[in-house]
This record gives structure tokens, C-alpha cells and sequence, in this order.
């Protein structure tokens, strides 16, 4: 990638990442703080239980469902994430707001960085940068509300950690764990809602974002033929994403990333425009890193597969088709990559 533009890419990418960073923190404290509240719940039940032990009383699984406290603990939970649910809901949509405003700002200077590397001298000068339609990118704000698959997912919330907690609570006292042994098993389960809501709130910031930048490309397209995917390639980069690092795609297409993805787009220009500049592919920078980084990305035992060049990096992506989400990536199994890795070979001969 070109200097201007990666340079602005990154920092773009850092300036995306910070904001998703401040609003992961302000639901961990929501989140935090409704713990501490479902904690006193769990302390009260486990005493009641303690107290039935001294005085002889048989506390069995099926005893403990029966429990007062139990009952209300499942109450507790249930409202709680409910009121973290309504909190997350605002949270991910403002984020969203702040993210498409990013996006609106940052797709013009992408496309002056691209015309600074391809040495179009002055291109935003005479080029007058259009911008999305209010009303489209509008749209792409609160996505989380209503009857909506994101919706859905954090009005699910409530019966995914109740049950997780349920069966904690049940394992330790079939176990006659030590009460602080148990509440923290259960701060655990409990966090499988934060755990779960994080990931949906940086999914759909980034896609918000992702898709303001598509919109806006798509309202130069007098200039600009596509835009093109745009990994960190680093050790953190998945396989998936170095090994769609450089392609192209047309600007009705949305970017098919995976949950937690941190690449972006960025403007590919028309050729009359863009000179003899083409992107290099993410195989051919990944043949080039450092061997722990290869390993380092694709794990011990794929790491000696490529190595043997049984396995290409291209081989591993698997695109997921979802009613809700859409089409997405995925990293396939090695078992999957090498038997395409033969099909290619045999197919080729």
C-alpha cells in the first residue's frame, strides 16, 4: 500500500478503534455495577443454603430451584440484563452516530490520500467530494433497536446468562464448593453477557463505519472504481484477512467482514485516474513477513502445512450466508483448506 494512504489508513483505523475502546469501557462499568448488585443476590442464597447445611436440612439440586431466594436471584439477573440491555441498545446506537460522522470525514481524505500516491497533483482542487445521501446513512444508525437480528440478540441476553448461571450454581452446590469458590464461577458466567455484548458493539460500530465509507465511495464513483480491502497485517491480522488484503471489490458490494474484524475499506480509483498503481495481494505480503508472524497467524500446525506449500493462505477463507447477517468470513478448518489446496493442484493439472 502506498505511503500517503497507508499512513492516513492507519491512523484512520486507530482513530476508529479508540472510539470503540471508549464505549467497550463505559459498558464494562454499566455492566460492572449491575454485578455488584446481582453478587448481594448470590451471597443471600448461598447463606440460606449454608444455614440449611448447619441445621441438618438436605439441599439438593431440585431443593435449590425450590428456594425463595433462588427465584428472585433469577429475577435479579433477569432485570438487570434487561436494564443493561437498554443501556447497550443506546450505547452501541450513539456509538454508531459517532462512527458514520468518522466515516463521512475520513472517506474524503482516503480518496485525496489514494490521488496524492497515484500523483494526480491537485485532484481534490478540481473534484467536488460528494457525500451519501443523508437519509442512507441515517439508516445505519440504531441498527441495535426494534425487531432487528442485533435487537434480538441483546433482548436474548437475559435467558443466555440465566442459564449459565443456573447451572453454576447447581454444579457447585452438588460439588459443596466454597461459597466465594462458587460466587466467582458465577461472576463468570455472568460475564458471558458483557462478553457477548462487547462483540456486538464493536461488530456493529465497525459495520456502521464500514458502511458510511461504502456510501460515501458510492457517491464518487465519477472518480473511483471500487474500494479495497485493507488489513493491519500483523500478527494479530486473522489468515482470512491477509488473505483478502489487496482485493478489489465493486462499490455496491458490502464488505463481508467477521465479528471483531478491524480492517477497512479503502478508495480504489478509476483507472484513468490511479496510474500504474495496483494493490499488492495479501498472499504475496504474507509470503514476504517474518516467519513467526506466519506462525504466529496461522498456528503450528497450518504454519508447517504452508510452509511445505501444501496450503495456500487463499485457503482458508470460507464466506458464511446469513438470513440476519448477510454474508460474512470465516477462517476455514485446516482439514477444509488442504483438501481445497488439492482440488486447486489436481484441477490445475
Amino acid at each position: 500500500m502506498p505511503g500517503e494512504l497507508q499512513r492516513r489508513a492507519a491512523e484512520f483505523r486507530q482513530e476508529l478503534l479508540r472510539l470503540e475502546r471508549g464505549a467497550a469501557s463505559d459498558m464494562v462499568r454499566a455492566y460492572g455495577a449491575s454485578w455488584q448488585r446481582v453478587e448481594q443476590r448470590v451471597t443471600a442464597l448461598w447463606q440460606e443454603v449454608t444455614a440449611l447445611r448447619e441445621a441438618g436440612e438436605m439441599v439438593a439440586p431440585d431443593r435449590l430451584v425450590l428456594l425463595d431466594r433462588y427465584l428472585r436471584l433469577q429475577d435479579e439477573i433477569t432485570a438487570e440484563l434487561r436494564r443493561f440491555g437498554q443501556y447497550a441498545d443506546q450505547s452501541v446506537a450513539a456509538t454508531q452516530l459517532q462512527a458514520v460522522n468518522m466515516a463521512q470525514q475520513h472517506a474524503p481524505r482516503l480518496i485525496s490520500a489514494v490521488a496524492s500516491d497515484a500523483e494526480i497533483a491537485g485532484l481534490e482542487q478540481f473534484i467536488d467530494f460528494a457525500h451519501a445521501p443523508r437519509g442512507a446513512v441515517e439508516a445505519l444508525v440504531g441498527f441495535a433497536r426494534g425487531n432487528t437480528p442485533l435487537g434480538r440478540l441483546l433482548d436474548g441476553l437475559p435467558g443466555q446468562v440465566n442459564g449459565s448461571v443456573r447451572d453454576t450454581l447447581i454444579a457447585g452446590l452438588a460439588l459443596g464448593q466454597n461459597p466465594r469458590d462458587t460466587a466467582d464461577q458465577v461472576r463468570r458466567a455472568f460475564g458471558t453477557g458483557l462478553a457477548r455484548a462487547l462483540t456486538i458493539s464493536r461488530t456493529e460500530t465497525l459495520r456502521a463505519y464500514r458502511e458510511a465509507t461504502r456510501l460515501e465511495y458510492q457517491a464518487n464513483d465519477d472518480i473511483l472504481e471500487g474500494w479495497e480491502w485493507s488489513a493491519a497485517c500483523d500478527r494479530r491480522t486473522c489468515v482470512t484477512c491477509w488473505a483478502l488484503h489487496g482485493r478489489v471489490y465493486k462499490l455496491s458490494r458490502q464488505m463481508p467482514a467477521h465479528p471483531n474484524c478491524r480492517c477497512s475499506m479503502i478508495p480504489m480509483l478509476k483507472k484513468a485516474y490511479r496510474g500504474n498503481y495496483e494493490p499488492t495481494p495479501g498472499a504475496v505480503l504474507f509470503q514476504r513477513a517474518d516467519p513467526a508472524v506466519r506462525r504466529a497467524v496461522l498456528g503450528p500446525a497450518a504454519f508447517a502445512e504452508y510452509e511445505r506449500g501444501r496450503v495456500r493462505i487463499e485457503d482458508f477463507v470460507t464466506w458464511r450466508r446469513s438470513r440476519e447477517w448477510g454474508v460474512t468470513v470465516q477462517r476455514a478448518s485446516l482439514g477444509t483448506a488442504l483438501n481445497r489446496a488439492g482440488n486447486n493442484t489436481a484441477g490445475g493439472g
